[in-house]
């Protein structure tokens, strides 16, 4: 995999990527089997109607390092997509040190740009991680797909599950019919996997676009079966100025929080989480300083019960 300096060679007439700060929050009682999670709508390429972006940023051959950036610079051990369409790419450049999934939405719009199908992805450090279990999803009669992985710590063997999904997109009176139906078989989909072959639930790490905002129906559908969000402090103060997901400019200027890392309640203590930029010029999302329209979330997790190891 190529290192920092390897990659921003490749782009060296581009500005710096906008500097985000890391939160810290708890400390880390134990290396064995904490994990680092980025959940991103990388934004596929063709999608491109932003009245400010230049064009200069909607070049593949040069996007494509930007997105390999943003990943390297936060090293996850996990990552989440939405909006992935040139998966091939991520799997040549990631390959040596992570082991990838892709789910195609059946209909993608991206064909009609003369461009691959979009979709969702989760890849995994093959170092940190066995892989147990998958499952990729497409919610029926819908355009929008799933992944859910069972992985287990090499060091430990502790088990939990990754997830990923992006729901239907528009604020139309139909899309949020549709959206509560997928939230809903989701939920159910997720408790299944969570006991498949366990005597209790496995801890979740499940990341997506959901094209709601906070507390709107398919958010508090997950709260209502004991998941929670990573960054919950921040969704409740309504601030959009202090947190925010997505930030662009296409008929009209649009900032709001529609992206996710849920968690499953009970079973992981917060370490740290990446927050948002607080110099995005006026040209927003996507620019030259960043490939996206969403911003990728980023954290680290560990097992709750290591803390009460730790106390006793």
């Amino acid at each position: 995999m190529l290192t920092l300096n390897e990659i921003r060679k490749k782009i060296i007439n581009f500005p710096p990527l906008y500097k985000r700060k890391l939160e810290e929050l708890s400390p880390i009682v134990t290396e064995k089997d904490n994990v680092s999670v980025m959940q991103w709508n990388s934004l596929a390429q063709g999608f491109f109607n932003y009245s400010l972006s230049p064009k200069e940023c909607h070049v593949w051959s040069t996007r494509k390092w930007r997105i390999l950036e943003v990943i390297v610079s936060c090293n996850p051990d996990v990552i989440l997509f939405e909006e992935l369409n040139h998966f091939e790419f991520l799997v040549e450049q990631l390959g040596s040190d992570y082991e990838g999934t892709f789910k195609k939405k059946p209909d993608s719009g991206c064909l009609r740009f003369n461009e691959p199908s979009d979709g969702c992805a989760i890849f995994y450090r093959k170092s940190k991680f066995n892989l147990i279990a998958k499952k990729t999803i497409n919610y029926e009669n819908r355009n929008q797909v799933a992944i859910l992985k069972k992985l287990s710590f090499k060091t430990t063997s502790k088990a939990f599950i990754v997830g990923v999904t992006h729901l239907k997109s528009s604020i139309a009176e139909e899309s949020f019919k549709i959206r509560k139906e997928e939230i809903v078989s989701l939920v159910e989909m997720l408790s299944n996997f969570r006991n498949l072959n366990e005597t209790k639930p496995l801890p979740l790490i499940f990341g997506g676009d959901f094209n709601e905002e906070p507390f709107q129906y398919c958010y508090n559908h997950m709260y209502q079966n004991g998941y929670s969000s990573t960054y919950e402090d921040l969704e409740k103060k309504k601030d959009y100025d202090l947190y925010w997901s997505t930030w662009k400019v296409r008929k009209t200027e649009v900032k709001r929080v529609i992206d996710f890392l849920f968690l499953s309640n009970n079973d992981w203590q917060i370490c740290s989480r990446l927050l948002p930029p607080t110099d995005v010029d006026n040209i927003r999302l996507p620019s030259m300083k960043y490939p996206s329209d969403h911003l990728s979330l980023f954290a680290q997790y560990q097992f709750k019960e290591n803390l009460s190891e730790k106390k006793n």
